[in-house]
């Protein structure tokens, strides 16, 4: 019995044990599936982190290859601004030098059409003056009218019409004739009888005849003349005139004297006991004698010039015609000039929007793209963490095991 009872206390003791090795067998086989499980579960992961790097390793690639290329383009079209805005600068500063260009010549023609228009103004009264014979007296107006009008023959007209005269001498030539000025050339006596009768008829007044075939002139011939301070010619040498008048000519001025100045005539009339009439250049007159006369000029004075003035004039419109022709040509070139440069702005502005533009849209991508880079890196540092986070629970799950 005490055998018995010692055998079934080992049993229960064996059994005891046996249930909590088994116990401890299970515990330990669900621990073991547990981290079967756990273990399967890291090894997926790790192999769908292996996968998600690679991806994103792929596309960080791709996205920093173009992070590159737009931060060269980024470089290049600021580049394309600084150039485009330089020219542009350029430009207007051309535009500047254009704009002052044509508006100077734009003045220079007003200018010279103003001075045309004067020109031509002034030349019109001076032919109307010269078609009115203003100036001439009535009986002379009368026989040059009457000649027009075929009624009188033989007529060449007033000496002052028939010479030509320079014009810094005008005032002297014009002064030594005087009165004779408007003294008549006829060709014969004859011619000069009829002028008169018909002056008498028709009470049209009194006049000079001078006839071509009858007068002969004097000439002063006079040893040291030429040689006196002041001295500028006998009077008759500095007018131009037809052959058929010089007799005329040297009558009326052959023994006048032109001097420089007053004081020059007075010592040249001086000089040869004051025989000849000496005139200044500037109308004032040592007579014959001694006598002075001078002071303003008379209201006839200008007769000479006035016809030299309407040539001058006339050359004057015409050299104004022509500067007014290579004006118009220069400011039109000038105008092509600064349309041009307004274009090559335009295009300049153009050029300088679309680079501007291109530049917001790449700084855009710019940002864009720096933004997935920054992005993917994180991303792939996150994934790597993970990754030593797997190795440490499965050395974990090796020790539990």
């Amino acid at each position: 019995i005490a055998d018995s009872e010692g055998y079934s206390k080992r049993i229960e003791e064996l059994v005891l044990k046996l249930n909590k090795l088994s116990a401890k067998t299970a515990d330990c086989q669900v621990k073991l599936v547990t981290a079967k499980t756990a273990n399967e579960e890291i090894t997926s992961r790790r192999k769908a982190i292996l996968e998600n790097t690679e991806e994103l390793k792929a596309a960080l690639a791709s996205d920093t290859s173009e992070l590159e290329a737009l931060k060269k383009d980024k470089a290049e079209l600021e580049d394309a601004v600084t150039g485009r805005t330089n020219a542009l600068s350029g430009y207007k500063k051309r535009l500047e030098t254009k704009e002052e260009t044509v508006h100077n010549l734009s003045l220079e023609l007003d200018k010279i059409k103003l001075d045309i228009e004067d020109s031509r103004r002034r030349a019109d009264i001076f032919k109307e003056l010269e078609k009115n014979m203003e100036g001439f007296n009535y009986a002379v107006k009368t026989v040059v009218n009457s000649h027009k009008e075929g009624k009188l023959k033989g007529v060449h007209g007033p000496v002052i019409r028939l010479l030509g005269v320079d014009k810094e001498f005008s005032v002297a030539i014009e002064t030594a004739l005087g009165n004779a000025a408007q003294n008549i050339i006829v060709d014969t006596e004859s011619d000069a009888k009829r002028a008169i009768e018909m002056l008498k008829r028709e009470k049209a007044g009194r006049a000079t005849f001078l006839p071509i075939a009858s007068i002969e002139g004097r000439y002063i011939k006079e040893t040291g003349l030429d040689g006196m301070y002041g001295f500028i010619g006998i009077a008759s040498d500095l007018c131009e005139c037809d052959d058929k008048y010089k007799e005329i000519v040297v009558s009326l001025l052959g023994r006048t004297i032109v001097a420089e100045d007053l004081d020059s005539a007075v010592s040249i009339a001086k000089k040869f006991s004051y025989k000849y009439k000496t005139v200044s250049l500037d109308g004032q007159v040592v007579n014959p004698g001694g006598s002075l006369t001078g002071g303003s000029l008379s209201k006839h004075t200008g007769l000479l010039s006035r016809a030299g003035d309407i040539e001058a004039l006339e050359k004057d419109i015409k050299r104004l015609e022509v500067k007014l022709e290579n004006k118009t040509a220069e400011f039109r070139i000038s105008s092509d000039s600064l349309a041009n440069v307004k274009t090559d702005i335009a295009a300049a502005e153009t050029e300088l929007k679309e680079a501007n533009d291109d530049l917001i849209r790449v700084l855009g991508e710019l940002r864009r793209v720096e933004g997935l880079v920054n992005s993917g890196k994180a991303n792939i540092d996150a994934l790597e963490k993970e990754t030593l986070s797997c190795d440490e629970r499965e050395k974990l799950n090796a020790v539990t095991v």
